[in-house]
């Protein structure tokens, strides 16, 4: 059986704390996504993906909690 690859770097692993932070910004508070993923030094386009999944799965995130918000991000 091949041995699962290692990471050599750090790139592309986003916090989950911030990520979603940050998709609560654009949905709640009408921030611009592209300044968002700026603030928060998430990748544009893999925040942009996030964000669509959000508002397809969950019809109002005022409404859920943060538990069940993580379970959708990952």
């Amino acid at each position: 059986m091949a041995s699962r690859r290692k990471r050599s770097t750090e790139h592309g692993i986003t916090d989950c704390d911030a990520l979603l932070n940050a998709i609560k910004d654009i949905i709640i508070n009408k921030r611009s996504k592209k300044s968002t993923a700026a603030t928060y030094k998430i990748n544009r386009t893999s925040l942009l993906r996030y964000v669509a999944k959000f508002t397809a799965e969950v019809p109002d995130i005022l409404t859920v909690s943060d538990d069940e918000l993580l379970k959708v991000v990952r």
